[in-house]
């Protein structure tokens, strides 16, 4: 069944974010599109997320997702859930309620417009420890879906073994529905999926294959939960969409190492950078648990990754968590701090009534 927000067009307005200023600080920012991508109308696990909060402001936000499972989403948690504020600090960031289901859509349509193929959202799983209420290592939400979305192949999660086992590659391949430049103020762009390979993981912690990445200053960014990927590569709007491992998607294999949380944006203000993603396995159980209530409600058989044995919690490490030095590793550039935002994109609903307007 078709499902429009109402009669009219879309047309993009971005959020602070990428599109934001260039001071570099501990804090990190809400929004992320596939800078330097093409357009993709074939990888349908790659979802785009429409959230109408804001709708009688006739505004849409837009995130991206992918599907685990026919009715299993994982996303950004900031792309479900309430924030404070765009701006990501890691020390005090910290997340609200959840919004309303019948606020979410989900769709496969490789571009959003009022009358794609939207799915309704019946619930929001989030992380919901006492310690577990804080942005960063913990932007990571699954949606059960009110019908299943039937795929040839589905996004399995790295859980065991976790994304450091070297069988997995250090290039990833990103899917999802941002700009495509942090220069697209008007975000005219964004809705549209796309596609990028080959992109270089740039910090994994504990993962012997990179240097030291995880340092004294690093750690207020980032945690050992999380990774970082290719700088130029995500941006407004890619929130919630995956990296996938390279070597099993040239395979034809979906495998994916997590979900897009957040990103900064070049001094000179051209470049998305330092995308920052919420591991898969650090949240093994809450994967499993969601999978196997899905395949309930979906009357199919759970995912064959169900099975596989979460591996330890992922713990924030310490600084210089990251293994240390040694030839052949993947040396990690010095951080810059940044405004770091929630890459998700804010678009305008224009209503045209009788003529269009400008």
């Amino acid at each position: 069944m078709k499902r429009s927000f109402g009669p009219g067009v879309l047309g993009v307005v971005c959020l602070v974010g990428c599109g934001g200023g260039t001071s570099r600080d501990p804090a990190a920012s809400s929004a992320s599109p596939i800078q330097g991508g093409s357009v993709d109308t074939i990888h349908s696990f790659a979802v785009g997320i429409a959230q109408l909060s804001q709708l009688q402001q006739h505004q849409v936000v837009f995130c991206s997702g992918v599907l685990l499972a026919p009715n299993l989403v994982a996303t950004a948690r900031h792309c479900v859930v309430e924030l404070a504020s765009a701006q990501i600090d890691c020390a005090s960031s910290t997340f609200g309620s959840a919004l309303p289901v019948s606020d979410v859509r989900v769709t496969t349509d490789a571009q959003i417009t009022p009358t794609s193929d939207f799915v309704h959202v019946l619930e929001i799983v989030e992380p919901t420890g006492s310690d577990q209420a804080k942005v960063c290592g913990n932007d990571i939400a699954l949606l059960l879906l009110d019908r299943n979305i039937q795929l040839p192949q589905y996004v399995a999660p790295t859980i065991s073994p976790p994304m450091t086992d070297p069988t997995y590659s250090t290039n990833v391949t990103t899917i999802g529905y941002g700009v495509d430049s942090p220069t697209d103020d008007a975000g005219s762009t964004a809705g549209v999926r796309r596609i990028l390979e080959n992109v270089r993981l740039q910090c994994v912690p504990d993962d012997s294959a990179f240097d030291d990445c995880l340092t004294a200053e690093n750690k207020h960014i980032f945690t050992a939960g999380e990774f970082e990927s290719g700088i130029a590569s995500t941006c407004e709007g890619d929130s919630g969409s995956s990296a996938l491992d390279q070597r099993n998607f040239d395979a034809g294999r979906w495998v994916g190492f997590g979900v897009l949380s957040r990103g900064g944006l070049s001094q000179d203000g051209k470049t998305c950078i330092d995308p920052v993603y919420e591991r898969f396995d650090a949240w093994g159980q809450l994967l499993i648990d969601a999978a196997m209530r899905a395949a309930s409600m979906g009357g199919y058989a759970p995912p064959a990754w169900v099975n596989e044995q979460p591996s330890a919690p992922v713990a924030v490490a310490p600084a210089g968590g990251c293994s240390v030095a040694a030839s052949g590793k993947i040396a990690h550039p010095r951080w810059r701090l940044q405004t770091f935002v929630a890459l998700g994109v804010t678009v305008l609903l224009v209503i045209r009534r009788g003529r269009a307007s400008g």
